[in-house]
């Protein structure tokens, strides 16, 4: 699949910058960029559509299109209460998938895709009731749920992969019976948010 213009020597519109498809080391000589982002475009040949010329989208690939958050601060949750968590901080961000100031509970898809996610807490210790914890897809449906009793520990952890439409977005609730408010912090294991694009849909 080729990816250059052709100069042409004869017709009108010639372009005497233009990428050859023959000549030697011409692209090599062409500055570099070396951090595509989603956004990036190539000209490519069409095999499909007669060789026509298309742009392709470097969002069609699939790329390391991905974000990881922290839990930034202790969040108290409230007994026998769903509660969304929000105090996140990226620790990376390729895509513009989070944003720490702007409804940082939210992980958006910069791209239509299928989107691994994976949510990871400890809990402040305390061995009354159930600790539950589940990703939540844009449309406000749990897709993945991890249950335990709070005496089987501390940490816990659930991943699934959902399908998202650029603008889509996730975050991930919990929930807890210990009686009282009880801490998701930021020691030990920690609390963690991680969104990996693997495949175009």
């Amino acid at each position: 699949m080729p990816i250059y213009v052709s100069k042409g020597g004869g017709g009108g519109g010639a372009d005497a910058d233009a990428i050859h498809d023959n000549v030697a080391g011409e692209i090599a000589a062409i500055a570099e960029k070396t951090a595509p982002v989603a956004a990036d475009m190539l000209l490519i040949e069409d095999s499909a559509a007669a060789n026509v010329k298309k742009m392709l989208q470097l969002s069609n690939f699939s790329l390391d299109m991905s974000c990881r958050a922290v839990l930034g601060s202790d969040q108290s949750i409230p007994n026998s209460t769903t509660t969304t968590v929000t105090n996140w901080t990226e620790t990376w961000d390729t895509d513009a998938f989070h944003n720490d100031a702007s409804n940082p509970e939210r992980f958006y898809a910069p791209v239509d895709g299928l989107y691994l996610i994976i949510f990871g807490v400890t809990w402040a210790s305390n061995n009354t009731g159930i600790r539950v914890i589940w990703n939540v897809s844009a449309a406000g449906v749990g897709v993945t749920q991890t249950q335990k009793n709070a005496a089987g520990g501390a940490e816990a952890m659930c991943a699934t992969i959902i399908s998202m439409s650029a603008g889509d977005y996730a975050y991930s609730d919990v929930f807890q019976s210990s009686g009282g408010a009880l801490s998701l912090i930021t020691t030990s294991f920690g609390c963690s948010f991680t969104i990996i694009k693997l495949a175009n849909t």
